[in-house]
């Protein structure tokens, strides 16, 4: 649970309930009458209690310590389920390196070669400090059990495209460049708050960006691409690079989309020379019968309105009243097409269910559709319009 994200309230609810043992006593309370016993009974609950109460993998040690008993059983104890919530500080891991013999050492390193759970140390990479100037923010994030678990475990870059390098200390990660070793980010990670303090780098020749707004996005973005299962530093390298070429104006990003509701009071007020597809279904139709979705591109953001003149919430012959396309539509049954407005395509999709879309859109979707049946393309029409008209 420790090394998975639980909070510490969690672990001690847990051992409670599972194992029975008396968590109730504080370390202050302990201390005055405890004494060495080699009993699991009397030595397990002090240590957890120390591992409950510190704040950090020195001060767990310490508290552990300080209540004196089966001290060195006690401390062990407690300084592994620091070191699975907080991880070990580099410093503490090399100083405690040192002070093993060389045998042990081979152990140590064959132990870690091979253990199912690796963690990367500062030590691992090369890794520059926070500048003096630098920023703060914060940011609002959940982060599950398995997302803390792939943070806390690091990671060193293998290819040159491999741009971070980042690792974790006492619950705050810290993310460099892998290539400079430079401190872009320190994230102080709270689960129990989802608000997470972050420290970004300000020093101008190590890092360009002045918007907190954008520190935000990339942090995010970053995030979202380290906490998968399978980490692809390529894609993520690429994610970068586009954000990179949109910030300089070199590439357009896509449309903002709006979803709403189609109401009836918008009718005469819609830009019908904006709307570039209709999906509409008839009141007998498969699916959704009496749907109506309407793409829009408008003032450069793209529209998608929905309802259902079914049910009689939609309004369906005024509206037709004001979109040409729709009063000159003919088609048979089955999908036959008879008539359609110039500049405009008809899609049938099967069982009452038919699109309407401009020359310009359609050209484009075909690709999509090809050799796809209606069923197929029932199930992915909305989307596929969206991204065209967000790109076009």
């Amino acid at each position: 649970m420790a090394r998975t994200g639980s909070t510490k309230e969690e672990i001690k609810t847990y051992i409670i309930s599972e194992f029975g043992y008396d968590l109730s006593r504080n370390c202050d309370e302990i201390r005055p009458d405890y004494h060495h016993v080699e009993t699991c009974q009397k030595t397990v609950p002090e240590a957890i209690t120390a591992f409950i109460e510190g704040t950090d993998f020195e001060d767990v040690i310490r508290t552990a310590v300080s209540l004196g008993g089966d001290c060195d059983t006690l401390t062990c104890i407690a300084g592994g389920m620091a070191e699975a919530f907080y991880g070990v500080p580099a410093e503490i891991a090399e100083e405690g390196r040192k002070r093993l013999p060389d045998d042990m050492r081979t152990v140590l390193d064959a132990f870690q070669e091979n253990r199912h759970y690796t963690k990367v140390y500062r030590t691992d990479w090369k890794a520059e400090p926070m500048p003096e100037k630098h920023d703060t923010f914060t940011l609002e994030r959940h982060f599950s059990s398995e997302e803390l678990q792939r943070l806390k475990a690091g990671h060193i870059p293998e290819e040159m495209e491999d741009k971070w390098f980042w690792y974790m200390e006492n619950m705050r990660l810290y993310a460099h460049r892998s290539w400079t070793g430079i401190c872009i980010f320190i994230v102080d990670i709270s689960p129990d708050t989802n608000k997470h303090m972050v420290t970004v780098n300000r020093e101008p020749e190590q890092y360009s960006c002045e918007s907190t707004e954008e520190d935000c996005q990339t942090l995010n973005m970053l995030l979202d691409y380290w906490t998968k299962a399978q980490y692809d530093y390529y894609s993520e390298w690429l994610g970068e690079t586009y954000n990179t070429l949109v910030k300089s104006g070199q590439i357009k990003p896509p449309r903002e989309v709006i979803k709403e509701t189609l109401e009836n009071e918008m009718i005469d007020g819609l830009d019908y020379q904006g709307i570039k597809a209709l999906m509409f279904a008839e009141g007998g139709a498969m699916g959704c019968p009496g749907e109506i979705r309407l793409f829009s591109l408008e003032d450069d953001k793209v529209y998608l309105r929905k309802n259902n003149f079914a049910y009689g919430n939609f309004e369906m012959d005024r509206f037709v009243e004001h979109f040409k396309p729709m009063q000159t539509l003919d088609y048979e049954m089955f999908g036959n097409l008879v008539h359609i407005e110039d500049g405009w395509q008809f899609i049938d999709l099967g069982v009452g269910n038919q699109i309407l879309m401009t020359d310009e859109l359609y050209e484009e979707f075909k690709k999509s559709i090809e050799n796809k049946r209606p069923p197929e393309i029932y199930q992915m029409f909305e989307d596929e319009i969206l991204r065209i008209i967000q790109n076009m």
